[in-house]
């Protein structure tokens, strides 16, 4: 597949390709609105504006915003992030309803999904075998707003820690644990996710210096990752694409080869770009678990500030069929 496209916002009318339905993120972060208001007009058939029933305040300014946006395509979504089989319901019978109304080509803005409810469709749209699926992220100029690199933070709290609906893993009793830990600016989660599981062996990755998404994205993610180097000994390092999913799916591959009779559980915390670099390989090889950790509060007030471009781009999931796992029995 072509690498990630990164384009001009303004551009984007002028460089997307034809789809029957558009998939969008209800969000506070003002950058659920930065794809929407550029594709406003747009010839599509179905627009599924998804949005988080717990967080009522998001459904009755964003989702509006949205539906008012796109009009009488626009279909809302509610899902919850207390109730991944709810999510993964609500999703399903949208996805479902499009396919036999023989909409089957899919736009999808993943910006402002939770990693969760994202790696949720992206299992969905396997199961379903739907193969003509685009992808936009819109980039963040800066996060925490306001906030010094060491005290930046996106989440305060951590709720339950479960596996991914849809990514359960095929474990094996007599191997022990590797989990691979994509880390962002939540160090707090990569914390309870390593006190829950109790790993054998971890890997701590940094989203590589010339594939960040920018130069003070990196800084402030190095900072992150060193504090966790530092606290937890013998760990492994690695580097991972953050805005090409099919090179941080390479990436993560890799780093679970080298441990080969290992159980592998990996925790997506970096872009949404990265974290479906994670789900094409938990795709393609079920013997590797995905987990993810809920969060108790938000930084809703200064959460992030939306950049000029977006990233533009196709990318196959893994057909459906029966395969040889990627890590050796």
């Amino acid at each position: 597949m072509p690498k990630p496209a990164k384009i001009l916002l303004t551009d984007l009318r002028g460089r997307v390709h034809p789809a029957d339905v558009f998939v969008c993120s209800a969000s506070f972060e003002s950058r659920s609105q930065s794809v929407p208001e550029q594709l406003e007009g747009v010839a599509f058939t179905r627009v599924l504006i998804c949005a988080n029933e717990n967080f009522p305040h998001v459904i009755k300014q964003g989702a509006k915003q949205l539906q008012h946006r796109f009009g009488s395509i626009a279909r809302l979504v509610s899902l919850n992030t207390n109730d991944p089989l709810r999510t993964a319901d609500r999703l399903q019978e949208a996805i479902d309803d499009a396919l036999r109304s023989n909409l089957n080509r899919f736009l999808v803005d993943i910006t402002t999904f939770t990693h969760e409810s994202l790696l949720i469709l992206l299992r969905i749209f396997q199961l379903r075998g739907v193969d003509s699926i685009e992808f936009l992220y819109t980039t963040a100029k800066a996060y925490s707003i306001g906030d010094p690199d060491v005290q930046k933070w996106l989440t305060k709290g951590i709720g339950e820690v479960r596996s991914v609906l849809g990514y359960p893993g095929r474990a094996v009793p007599s191997h022990k644990l590797h989990l691979i830990i994509m880390v962002g600016f939540e160090a707090d989660r990569a914390e309870r996710l390593l006190q829950e599981y109790e790993p054998s062996k971890v890997s701590l990755g940094l989203g590589a210096p010339d594939s960040s998404i920018s130069p003070n994205h990196y800084k402030a993610n190095k900072l992150f990752h060193q504090r966790l180097i530092q606290k937890y000994a013998n760990v492994l390092e690695f580097t991972f694409s953050c805005f090409d999913p099919e090179a941080a799916r390479d990436a993560l591959r890799a780093q679970a080869l080298r441990l080969p009779k290992h159980n592998v559980l990996i925790a997506a915390l970096n872009t949404k770009i990265s974290t479906l670099g994670a789900a094409l390989l938990a795709l393609e090889d079920d013997s590797i678990q995905l987990c993810y950790a809920t969060a108790h509060q938000y930084n809703e007030a200064r959460y992030s500030t939306p950049g000029d471009h977006c990233y533009y781009f196709a990318t196959a999931l893994p057909v459906l069929l029966p395969t040889q796992p990627t890590v050796a029995p």
